[in-house]
């Protein structure tokens, strides 16, 4: 297992803080608690912007906690937060981000096989230094 810096821990922490303000902001949207989608969308933005941030702080580092994991969902995506890294799974937090999907590749209770989260790091960080020639 790799070794973390404090830095490292220091941005999981902020961005675990920051899914569960999106999760919440998304919960109240979808219950119509007075949020309109233009406030929802407003508060979300930020947000979104910083864990993209921290996750592309974290990116030469490859798969430590507090990485974003994108699947393909419908017409849209399912976004989850890398918590922790064990032998075999992983722990994963749902982040309820646009329509809220969720992948088939993760147990409701946030689990994922250890080798699935490697290859989606593994692509996402590829075509990342793809784009980015």
């Amino acid at each position: 297992m790799p070794k973390y810096k404090v830095g490292d821990v220091v941005l999981l922490k902020e961005a675990s803080g920051l899914v569960d303000e999106m999760n919440a902001a998304h919960e109240m949207w979808l219950e119509n608690k007075g949020v309109s989608y233009e406030d929802y969308s407003a508060k979300e933005k930020p947000i979104w912007d910083r864990l993209q941030a921290i996750d592309e702080e974290l990116r030469p580092q490859g798969m430590v906690p507090g990485r974003l994991l994108r699947w393909g969902a419908a017409d849209g995506e399912a976004v989850y937060l890398l918590v922790s890294i064990g032998h075999t799974t992983c722990d994963l937090k749902h982040i309820e981000y646009m329509d809220g999907y969720c992948s088939p590749a993760v147990t409701l209770s946030g689990k994922a096989l250890r080798e699935i989260v490697e290859h989606n790091l593994r692509y996402a960080d590829s075509l990342a230094s793809y784009l980015a020639n």
